[in-house]
This record gives C-alpha cells, sequence and structure tokens, in this order.
C-alpha cells in the first residue's frame, strides 16, 4: 500500500495541473486509478479490455456524462495500439481526452505512437533515467550497466545512455 500511495501522490503533481472531470484508467490499472481516485476525492471511471456477455455489456463502467474531461492514468503504454483503442473507447462514448499520464517509458516508441494520434501523453519517468540513477548511486555496477545498454541496443530501446 505504501508504494501504491507514493506513486498516486507522484501521479497527481502532474495530473492535477490539468482541468478534468474524471479520472479514467484500464482494466489492468484499476489500482492505480481508484487509489488516485479515493486520495483526491475525484470521480473515476474505467474501461474494460471486451464487453461483458452478462448485466449491462458496458466497456465504461462508472458514472459519466458526454462532453465531460477525462485524464487517463496507466502504469505504462505497453502497446499504443491498444491505448488508442481505449481512447477511442471514451470518444466513441462522449468523453473529451485531457492527457494521457503513465509512470513509466520504457523508451520503445509507445508515447511518441499516442502523441502522433494528437493526444497529450506524459511519463513521470523513463528507463534511461532510472538506470542513470541507479549507477550514480552505486546501485549497479558498470559492468550492469553496460549489459543493460548492450541490452537497449539490442532491443532499440535508448540509442545510447549517456554516461557510458
Amino acid at each position: 500500500p505504501k508504494i501504491l500511495h507514493f506513486t498516486a501522490k507522484l501521479l497527481w503533481s502532474v495530473v492535477k495541473k490539468e482541468t478534468f472531470d474524471l479520472i479514467a484508467g484500464p482494466y489492468t490499472d484499476i489500482p492505480l486509478a481508484t487509489t488516485l481516485s479515493l486520495e483526491y476525492n475525484w470521480p473515476m471511471i474505467f474501461i474494460r479490455g471486451e464487453k461483458k456477455k452478462y448485466g449491462m455489456e458496458k466497456l465504461i463502467e462508472g458514472n459519466y456524462s458526454t462532453g465531460q474531461k477525462v485524464v487517463v492514468v496507466d502504469e505504462e503504454v505497453s502497446d499504443p495500439a491498444d491505448s488508442l483503442q481505449l481512447l477511442g473507447r471514451l470518444e466513441g462514448s462522449g468523453l473529451k481526452i485531457v492527457g494521457i499520464y503513465v509512470l513509466i517509458d520504457k523508451g520503445l516508441g509507445n508515447l511518441e505512437a499516442i502523441r502522433n494520434k494528437g493526444y497529450k501523453c506524459e511519463a513521470l519517468i523513463n528507463l534511461n533515467d532510472i538506470f542513470i540513477h541507479l549507477f550514480e548511486t552505486g546501485k549497479i555496477s558498470p559492468d550492469q550497466l553496460n549489459q543493460a545498454k548492450d541490452y537497449f541496443k539490442t532491443k532499440k530501446i535508448f540509442s545510447i545512455l549517456p554516461y557510458i
């Protein structure tokens, strides 16, 4: 719980600068969206990956009205196509996307893919910053940093890690 509350606090420090009516999260990030909603007394909705096959068969759960402004929170953008589909569902329900805020950018170009579709998309931190911090604070050795660099080059994640 401590890490979840701390993470929500960090995310809120960025999100609160926007003008919005609702917090939205994908089904997989209900804990993060719920924590923000409860900690800051803000209404929340969540988006299912697919319609339920029972009950109301909704894609979007929660109370909302056409025209409301939504901030989407997520841990990361694993697949831009999935995120764009989620955003399309929100817009298809008459909601306006203010921005997408993620905790971590893995450097795979996923956030850029969303930005290229006209959405505001920001991350609190990226993997490059994490590895630099770990190296500078002695948490990883130069060899481990080089292993990370080699892995990133192989996966074409970050072209260059500074300080290497």
